[in-house]
């Protein structure tokens, strides 16, 4: 479904999306991974003007790479230490909309979930990146199950508390509807000084922006 979701946007732009599927199955979270995805499929699609974008997966020992390869416009060398900052566009022409929040929000999903991200890419010939996700330890697989899964519940965070803190307003909102599907608490500052000082319950666990305004780290 995601990927046929994305198919009637591409199709807009008469781009072709290519799906190799796979028996692998990963140990990760399926929603999360989803929306990485989503994600980069989205940024595929829009700096792509024609040709075609492929999903496909590699065995690496006790990996599965995951690509998502593209035929776009490609990456400009000064601009690939930027790509994953917050509102930083690629947008050399100029007629893409959006507030380039799309890559900086696969980053920081990515280190959530300990996934090595990886991208090559060249001007006017196209991207690919490549997700590296564990394989599942256990073997057993069901007929017309998702390729892509994970062997833990879903609320597997309910009944925990978890402070959010990041000075993007709208990560604070995309990570709270995240994790409170997952059955979380969640307590969202823009910084130190909007936490409570005197909780009436410490949280299990927390999520940080390393950089935040005026100087916080």
């Amino acid at each position: 479904p995601l990927v046929e979701t994305q198919q009637v946007i591409a199709a807009d732009k008469h781009i072709k999306i290519r799906y190799l599927s796979s028996s692998a199955w990963v140990d990760t979270d399926r929603k999360l991974l989803s929306r990485i995805v989503q994600n980069l499929l989205s940024n595929a699609i829009r700096y792509t003007d024609a040709g075609r974008i492929v999903i496909g997966t590699r065995r690496r020992g006790n990996a599965v790479d995951l690509h998502i390869i593209d035929t776009g416009r490609g990456i400009p060398a000064d601009q690939r230490e930027n790509i994953f900052r917050e509102f930083h566009q690629l947008d050399q022409k100029g007629d893409n909309p959006g507030i380039g929040l799309g890559l900086a929000i696969v980053e920081r999903m990515c280190r959530l979930l300990d996934i090595p991200l990886e991208f090559q890419s060249e001007v006017n010939r196209g991207t690919s990146f490549v997700l590296r996700l564990p394989v599942a330890r256990w073997q057993k697989q069901k007929r017309r199950a998702p390729a892509l899964s994970r062997a833990t519940n879903d609320n597997f965070l309910h009944g925990k508390t978890l402070w959010v803190v990041d000075n993007d307003s709208r990560v604070l909102v995309a990570m709270e509807q995240l994790l409170t599907s997952w059955g979380a608490t969640v307590v969202t500052a823009s910084g130190a000084v909007e936490l409570p000082s005197e909780p009436s319950v410490l949280p299990d666990g927390l999520i940080l922006d390393y950089h935040l305004d005026h100087g916080e780290t």
